[in-house]
């Protein structure tokens, strides 16, 4: 999260907490998803790249049986990631982003891979998830 400027650049000028509109729901994917997969966890990026934020949040937070997707981990493993996704409140982290004078920069967000140039590897092509 950094600092808010003149517009969220996440969520658009006109949306995100504090406006009354919706975030974008790539957005809160992606919020969500820090508080599920660490920065260099190599099945996680490939799960994002796959499936994209949206649909790896839903299989995360989902039926057990939509879980067959999401392969190359353990049982233990993969109830781990599903026990951190079902409490993962991304609104709220937002909110209280906003409140402190943050915002959350992701991918897609006209901030994001000028602020994370200096990644070894490209932060876009990995799905956000510096693995360098």
């Amino acid at each position: 999260m950094t600092p808010a400027g003149p517009a969220d650049a996440a969520t658009g000028p006109e949306s995100g907490p504090g406006t009354g509109a919706e975030p974008d729901p790539q957005v809160l994917a992606r919020a969500a998803l820090t508080r599920v997969l660490e920065p260099g966890d190599e099945t996680g990026g490939r799960w994002l790249r796959e499936h994209g934020p949206v649909r790896l949040i839903r299989l995360l937070t989902g039926q057990d049986s939509e879980t067959a997707a999401l392969t190359g981990v353990s049982e233990q493993r993969l109830a781990g990631y599903r026990r951190r996704a079902a409490l993962a409140d991304p609104r709220r982290d937002l909110a209280t982003a906003a409140r402190s004078g943050g915002r959350f920069v992701c991918p897609g967000s006209a901030e994001f891979c000028l602020q994370f140039a200096c990644c070894p590897r490209s932060c876009c092509a990995c799905g956000g998830l510096c693995c360098g």
